[in-house]
């Protein structure tokens, strides 16, 4: 039954989201037509992807850590959804810092 529920909500989302984007549309600015922001985004996509993929990969052998470290499901559990939250939580806060204090020594605070 909540699958059926996802379902439904991913589709009226993906309807809502159709139907804002036909209406007002995206304007084309010259970043678009600029040769070397194009080639910019040819070069960074695919490595941002490859990243992204290694991330995505080590999602079920950090399951598989926490398991073997004697977790239970439910505290492995606990643990993905306060890392999903605290980045939910701290990623907008992120950009206010850097601006405050500057960008060199927030990533050495970090």
């Amino acid at each position: 039954m909540l699958a059926v529920y996802v379902y439904v909500s991913l589709t009226v989302l993906s309807t809502v989201c159709a139907i804002i984007y036909t209406k007002f549309g995206i304007t084309q600015d010259q970043s678009a037509t600029n040769p070397t922001f194009l080639k910019f985004q040819r070069h960074y996509i695919p490595i941002y992807l490859l990243a992204v993929l290694g991330d995505w990969l080590q999602g079920p052998y950090l399951y598989r850590l926490y398991h073997y470290h004697g977790y239970i499901e439910h505290q492995v559990a606990v643990l993905y959804v306060c890392g999903l939250v605290s980045s939910a939580l701290f990623f907008p806060a992120k950009d206010f810092i850097g601006n405050k204090y500057g960008r060199r020594k927030t990533v050495i605070i970090f």
